[in-house]
């Protein structure tokens, strides 16, 4: 895939403009899509794991209370569909602010990331 440097940098200076962070040289499926950018096959691979990774520090440790509204689970068949419901679930949990899922395929498996930030407020003990 080529990627003009000039657009590239315009949107670094866009994005930082908006306080946005930079994003990975490598895409997640998610702006792959947005971006129209062809994305790695991974729909029906099978998941090799479901892991959460938390963009904030916090006190208390809440996988379970999020867990319980991730539907792909490690095992099963990846599926664009079920991830988008798994967005918008931990969206309306109230326990997020922000949601990326990262999938890293490798072979014939695939593994999912949800990079979240919790809601500060929630998980601080305050």
């Amino acid at each position: 895939m080529t990627r003009d440097p000039a657009l590239l940098a315009l949107a670094l200076v866009l994005a930082s403009c908006a306080g946005i962070p930079p994003t990975p040289s490598e895409p997640t499926v998610a702006e792959s899509k947005a971006q129209g950018l062809p994305a790695a096959p991974i729909e029906g691979k099978r998941v090799s794991e479901v892991a959460i990774r938390y963009t904030l520090p916090i006190d208390i440790d809440p996988p379970r209370r999020l867990r319980s509204y991730i539907g792909t689970h490690s095992g099963g068949t990846y599926s664009d569909k079920q991830v988008d419901s798994d967005i918008k679930a931990l969206y309306e949990s109230g326990y997020v602010d922000k949601v990326r899922v990262l999938a890293e395929p490798s072979g014939d498996e695939v593994l999912l990331i949800y990079e979240v930030t919790p809601r500060a407020s929630l998980f601080s003990g305050r």
